[in-house]
């Protein structure tokens, strides 16, 4: 039971570093929101066991898709 304990508490801890390592990376322009976006698309038809990362960034990854939706509305 304890073992079982530790790896969910490891594996919160790991998402959120894995989703806070993105978020300093695009902060920091190493990577850009279209190669963020090209990864995600890539991913999205891998299997599960690819899909990982993916999954554990769902939230910014989202965030990203809303906030260039929202830019080509005020384009137009």
């Amino acid at each position: 039971m304890y073992i079982s304990f530790l790896f969910s508490s490891f594996y919160m801890k790991t998402e959120y570093v894995v989703l806070q390592i993105l978020v300093l990376l695009y902060d920091q322009d190493v990577l850009t929101e279209d190669a963020i976006l090209a990864w995600a698309r890539e991913k999205e038809g891998a299997d599960e066991s690819d899909k990982v990362l993916l999954q554990q960034s769902e939230s910014f990854i989202q965030w990203l898709q809303e906030a260039e939706e929202d830019e080509e509305e005020e384009e137009e």
